[in-house]
């Protein structure tokens, strides 16, 4: 599984598309990948792009003075921007890239307007490809441009931006079309995986983590060296209770319950323990949070796997 400081190394030497030729240097993210809160921008300026870093500029102050408003500072956030490359000239971006819609995104990630789309029906069940990932086939049900989002209905939806070489692509096919879609983790026969960060213990040995972070509600997930799994929640901002962990009380607290390998998942009032239906700790938010994805651990084998 990537941090995040592995996939901004990647970023750092990007070229997928025509931004990275006029760019000074990537900008990535700042600040406490385990936040509540995220400031996303449209993509870099030019003091931005200048020093690496988003949000620095005139825009940037004033977010720093948003921040200060609601009692945080920008360490206590994660900032960054959805374009990681400056655009000439601060445009808006242009398509270069064709974005696919699953039913996982429910709400939270849904097909876009005012864009060309192709909605794809699952055939058959998803395979274990070689020599690693997944494929699975699909049929061309409509192609369109639209004004209104293409609705998933159950499949995929892949969109782009109209009048560019990739809406051609798409509106070329025809409905009945049969394609397969491969994608892959990384690992062989991976189907499925909840990410975090950063990692705290690799191999037995701490990693480094952020020292500037405040004590949150944390969530994370170990394994011993003898394979037993490690789940752990740590209750915070509940006065009289808990005011939570830092990220280095978190890895130690791992550490000590005999983990070699553990991982930082979401915290704050994400972090929740649920045993036979029962929530066992104190969610920060005094209710249960609606979250995108869980760890589910089930007595036995899985009969489909």
């Amino acid at each position: 599984m990537r941090t995040l400081e592995e996939a901004a190394l990647d970023a750092s030497t990007c070229t997928k598309c025509r931004l990275s030729e006029g760019r000074t240097q990537v900008v990535y993210g700042v600040g406490d990948p385990s936040a509540d809160l995220m400031f996303i921008g449209e993509g870099p300026g030019a003091e931005e792009d200048r020093q690496g870093l988003p949000f620095v500029g005139p825009a940037g102050q004033l977010l720093t003075k948003i921040i200060g408003a609601i009692g945080l500072v920008r360490g206590d956030v994660y900032i960054a921007n959805v374009v990681k490359c400056r655009p000439p000239n601060n445009r808006a971006p242009e398509p270069g890239e064709i974005v696919g819609f699953s039913p996982l995104g429910g709400t939270l990630a849904s097909p876009p307007s005012f864009s060309c789309s192709v909605r794809l029906l699952p055939q058959g069940a998803p395979q274990v490809a070689a020599p690693d990932g997944v494929d699975r086939d699909y049929a061309v049900d409509v192609a369109t441009c639209s004004e209104s989002p293409l609705d998933r209905n159950g499949g995929v939806v892949i969109s782009t931006a109209p009048g560019t070489d990739e809406a051609e692509m798409l509106l070329a096919l025809t409905p009945g079309t049969l394609m397969r879609l491969h994608w892959t983790l990384g690992w062989p026969g991976v189907f499925d995986a909840v990410g975090g960060d950063p990692i705290l213990l690799l191999g037995g040995a701490q990693t480094p983590v952020c020292v500037s972070c405040a004590r949150q509600p944390r969530t994370a997930i170990g394994v011993t060296a003898t394979g037993q799994i490690l789940l752990v929640v740590i209750d915070g901002r509940r006065p009289r209770w808990s005011r939570g962990a830092t990220l280095g009380e978190l890895r130690a607290t791992l550490r000590d319950l005999g983990a070699v390998d553990a991982l930082n998942l979401d915290g704050g009032g994400s972090s929740e323990m649920v045993v036979d239906g029962e929530v066992v700790n104190r969610p920060s938010d005094g209710r249960e949070r609606r979250i995108t994805n869980a760890v589910l651990i089930l007595p036995g084998a899985d009969p489909g796997e």
